[in-house]
């Protein structure tokens, strides 16, 4: 369900979604094998606002929730249940030639846990943490080509889960990343 509305020079959306995963493909550890484990259902809220100021310079926010669970009822691990994000771009250039954006995002506490039997009285939720992401775009006259390069986690967020007495150890999740895209229309 979405719900978009213009009021110039600002901009409002809406979407409301929910989707089920049947035999999501699930790893269990103490066999070191895959298997077909139960579905999944996800239901989630994103707000955006977007508001172009004079010139060539435009501002964002967004914020999503987002609440997983499997469908016998147990916990979706590592995935934060809210995030939100902000940014700026600015049109370096006249007819979007180049544009360049810098934008932060914050994701919301997630729970963590692997085998918590062995770990007693920790803390078992991964903490809230930040990225920086930086991205340039531009299209090509006569705006059939357009092209973006960016980068993810601009400082290369360390993320930890917990151990025990307040100690983390490295969590295996996306360190800086690099993307490029080209995009031809016809």
């Amino acid at each position: 369900l979405v719900w978009s509305q213009v009021l110039e020079p600002a901009s409002l959306d809406l979407v409301l979604y929910r989707n089920q995963v049947r035999d999501l493909i699930t790893y269990d550890a103490a066999t070191d094998s895959y298997y077909n484990g139960p579905g999944l259902d996800t239901l989630g809220l994103e707000a955006e606002v977007a508001l172009a100021l004079a010139g060539r310079l435009s501002l964002y926010g967004n914020w999503s929730w987002l609440r997983s669970e499997n469908q016998d009822a147990s916990p979706v691990l590592n995935v934060p249940r809210w995030s939100v994000k902000g940014g700026a771009a600015v049109k370096v250039l006249a007819e979007e030639w180049l544009t360049a954006a810098v934008e932060g995002q914050r994701y919301g506490p997630a729970d963590y846990q692997d085998f918590p039997a062995q770990r007693p009285g920790v803390d078992l939720h991964q903490p809230s943490y930040g990225v920086a992401n930086l991205t340039l775009s531009g299209q090509a006259v006569p705006q059939q080509l357009s092209w973006r390069v960016g980068v993810q986690n601009l400082f290369d967020t360390a993320f930890g889960y917990p151990v025990a007495n307040g100690t983390r150890e490295p969590f295996p999740a996306t360190g800086r990343s690099w993307r490029a895209s080209l995009t031809l229309r016809y």
